[in-house]
């Protein structure tokens, strides 16, 4: 590197010339003292040494041109792709798609997304589009075209805790029946929601091999998930396998269900023969039934289809589940999960607890006492010596 001074129409001032990583000749002018080019120099050296340099002229890429590569590499779902394609073309795109990324500030992201607030998008909106441009931002680090990502100190909007319906072994009896009369496996459908805790996704994508009698249980290994149109089966939500209990009284129905069926044939189809869709699910069996229902009943829950996994949590705990049991059966990647998922429902263990422990305490304290030690050292019936 070498420390320069040139001449300008308003006077003298001072360039910096040097090579980058790739050993490409370059020059930084516009620096008014000497001083302030050598600490330009100074830094861009410790920063070519410690990995962190970036190159003041890249920078200039704008977050429309990076975009296409973050879609094309990033290992997300269909369903996750298509939501992100959403918030880049509704979003992101025509608030920073000309902007060059070393031009995206802090500032300027909490700005946008306090406008985005003041416009009334929710929580999930905004962090799908703060994901879309953290993702993007994340990526011109990666290829060092600039030297940090802003948007993680961005503070995102807090999701508020939508308020669950749960409904009780009746509500299911009746939901389930009402379910059966449009096409009789729907039935079934429902009491395998609703007490095996399955996501509808999990439950489409079940195989006929993947129920074992034997030890009632059902094998669950991928997920299905729809997105515009187009049915994509994979892995499951957490990318793992579990195996779920199955409750003695649905075992001869799922048996049913499984005859004539090939092993790696759908355990559930829809009346057509094709994978259980949960769009002509709802459409087809699950409106008309809470219609009906309701028509009957007002004061029942008005639900949807992931409602029964969550009334499946609840049942669950009424039978005396703790939270690794549960953590298991719903398939959460940690426990902590499932606290903060149901912590409505865990915390009336609380109550149980206490009186569980004051039972033991009112208990120990009626408990004949035991007699009192006798002092260390001191041989019974002995004559006391005097010291």
């Amino acid at each position: 590197m070498s420390v320069e001074r040139y001449a300008t129409k308003t006077g003298d001032q001072w360039m910096v010339r040097y090579r980058d990583l790739l050993h490409q000749p370059k020059k930084v002018r516009g620096f008014a003292t000497k001083k302030d080019a050598q600490k330009w120099e100074r830094d861009t050296l410790t920063a070519m040494a410690g990995g962190t340099y970036t190159d003041p002229n890249v920078g200039r890429r704008t977050v429309g041109e990076i975009a296409p590569r973050f879609f094309a590499i990033h290992p997300a779902k269909p369903a996750t792709i298509a939501r992100y394609e959403s918030a880049w073309r509704v979003r992101v795109e025509r608030q920073w798609g000309s902007v060059p990324v070393r031009n995206v500030r802090v500032s300027d992201v909490k700005e946008w997304v306090r406008a985005m607030e003041l416009d009334g998008r929710s929580a999930a909106t905004i962090g799908s589009a703060l994901d879309v441009l953290s993702g993007v931002m994340a990526l011109a680090v990666e290829d060092r075209l600039i030297p940090a990502n802003p948007v993680p100190e961005v503070t995102r909007p807090t999701r508020q805790r939508k308020r669950r319906n749960y409904l009780d072994h009746g509500q299911v009896a009746r939901l389930a029946d009402e379910c059966g009369a449009s096409f009789a496996p729907y039935g079934l459908v429902v009491r395998v929601l609703a007490y095996t805790g399955l996501r509808f996704g999990e439950l489409s994508a079940l195989r006929a091999g993947d129920f074992d009698a034997a030890r009632r249980r059902l094998r669950v290994r991928d997920g299905a998930t729809e997105v515009k149109g187009r049915r994509f089966v994979g892995t499951t939500k957490t990318g793992g396998e579990r195996s779920v209990p199955v409750p003695d009284f649905l075992v001869p129905a799922l048996v049913e269900q499984t005859k004539g069926r090939l092993p790696d044939a759908w355990l559930f189809a829809g009346p057509m023969g094709a994978p259980l869709s949960v769009q002509r699910f709802r459409a087809r069996a699950w409106r008309r039934a809470l219609l009906h229902l309701r028509r009957a009943d007002p004061s029942f829950p008005y639900v949807t289809p992931h409602d029964l996994r969550h009334s499946a949590a609840s049942l669950a705990v009424s039978a005396g589940a703790n939270v690794k049991v549960l953590q298991r059966m719903l398939g959460h990647d940690r426990a902590t999960t499932t606290l903060d998922t149901y912590a409505d429902l865990l915390g009336t263990d609380l109550d149980d607890v206490a009186a569980r422990m004051s039972a033991a305490a009112t208990a120990a304290a009626s408990a004949p006492k035991p007699p009192a030690r006798m002092p260390r050292n001191r041989v019974v019936g002995a004559p006391d010596v005097p010291k």
